[in-house]
């Protein structure tokens, strides 16, 4: 029986070591390894690639008028990119309005998700375009975005992330999450791009080549999570995503614990189910070199949400303090290795979220913690159905983003 309870136990300190490892690694990666491809100013960009942006936009109704507006307002030329919003449950009035600004591309689905939307318009617009944007109805691009992912592109990226940063910070609950994206955007964005490997993408704010993304598009009909089918095709093609940090679009966050728990019990379901899909093709690829592949689809899959983890951390320095009997490798090593957890995390915080707003919404994350646990309890299937996430804010007010990046 202790040889089995030390068996076990030292299978969890080891994967939470290995855990922890990696995740101190990304974190120093992030400073120290990290370089925009688009940095270095010398080289001279001369070429305006054709731009299709694309909007899988569902009942977005209440700020989508204001999005096509600002869309057509990047600085860009006007005559070489087109803004799609591909209209899925709208109203009339509205499809009506934007008309007047951008293509209106009308879907209706039995089943209304990103890909459908998405493989539909990419069918059905007849230009021709280089690049292709992918952004959210509620999504605000940056003025100079475009010339950022187009210079990008001409420097040889035909798979690239942009810095994708709240747009608004008006709740304890919105300002957790975009502290959690910043986070995110340092450890698997700059910190893999720093490692020499491909970004993790996230659902929008994404450019690809056209033609490659609607070759890659045809087969994926995913009802959550169509980002990361996407980001393995592209990896088992031997397409490295890179991650431009300064190319920056605005995504509204979630303002509520409802709100919160339904997006995250989607993304975890999409992130277990397709970790169990395509764990053993993951070991294949890196049999044949493509450790890309392996990174993303198991080492970053494996990786459980950073509140669950701080909270098991502590769960199991509080048991074994109280109890010191009930752990055979010692509650010394425990406990350094909860601090080393805690070190990687506060590491990799970038200097703009440091900020009061996020100090006071701290407070907040017990209850945000909890509510992950319930996201866990629910996820069954959380990504086999659409679930909506409702958007109301169409002005970009973020505290973060004032204080450098």
């Amino acid at each position: 029986m202790e040889q089995l309870h030390f068996i076990s136990e030292g299978t969890l300190f080891a994967l939470l070591t290995f855990i922890t490892g990696y995740t101190l690694l990304l974190s120093l990666s992030g400073w120290i390894g990290y370089k925009s491809i688009i940095e270095d100013n010398r080289i001279q960009i001369k070429r305006y690639n054709r731009i299709a942006i694309l909007i899988p936009a569902y009942k977005e109704d209440s700020v989508i008028e204001k999005v096509a507006t600002h869309m057509k307002q990047l600085d860009y030329p006007k005559k070489t990119y087109d803004v799609f919003v591909i209209a899925d449950s709208m109203k009339e009035s509205t499809i009506k309005k934007i008309s007047k600004q951008v293509e209106v591309i009308e879907v209706s689905f039995d089943n209304s998700t990103k890909s459908n939307s998405l493989n539909y318009a990419l069918n059905k617009i007849e230009e021709h375009y280089d690049i292709a944007i992918i952004s959210d109805g509620d999504n605000i691009l940056d003025e100079s975005f475009l010339k950022k992912i187009n210079r990008a592109y001409n420097l040889g990226a035909k798979a690239i992330q942009g810095h994708r940063i709240a747009k608004n910070t008006n709740t304890k609950m919105a300002v957790l999450d975009a502290a959690s994206e910043e986070i995110n955007n340092h450890i698997y964005r700059r910190g893999l791009n720093g490692l020499g490997l491909s970004s993790a993408i996230i659902g929008s704010g994404m450019a690809f080549d056209f033609t490659l993304l609607k070759r890659l598009m045809q087969n994926n009909h995913a009802v959550g999570g169509f980002d990361k089918i996407l980001q393995l095709e592209l990896l088992e093609n031997r397409v490295k995503i890179e991650y431009i940090h300064e190319a920056i679009i605005y995504d509204e966050k979630v303002e509520t614990i409802r709100s919160f728990q339904n997006q995250r019990k989607r993304w975890i379901s999409a992130q277990i189910k397709y970790l169990i899909r395509n764990f053993s093709k993951g070991w294949k690829q890196l049999y044949i070199g493509n450790f890309d592949y392996f990174n993303i689809s198991v080492i970053c899959g494996i990786m459980p949400p950073r509140a669950f983890l701080v909270a098991l951390f502590l769960l199991i320095v509080i048991i074994v303090m109280i109890f010191p009997q009930s752990t055979l490798i010692g509650s010394t090593y425990w406990a350094g290795l909860t601090f080393s957890y805690v070190m990687a995390l506060i590491i990799c915080i970038p200097r703009m979220i440091v900020h009061p707003s996020f100090l006071l919404a701290l407070l907040y994350l017990p209850a945000t913690l909890i509510n992950m646990i319930l996201a866990l309890l629910k996820i069954k299937k959380a990504d086999e159905k659409f679930i909506h996430t409702e958007h109301s804010n169409s002005t970009i007010s973020n505290v973060f983003h004032k204080n450098g990046s």
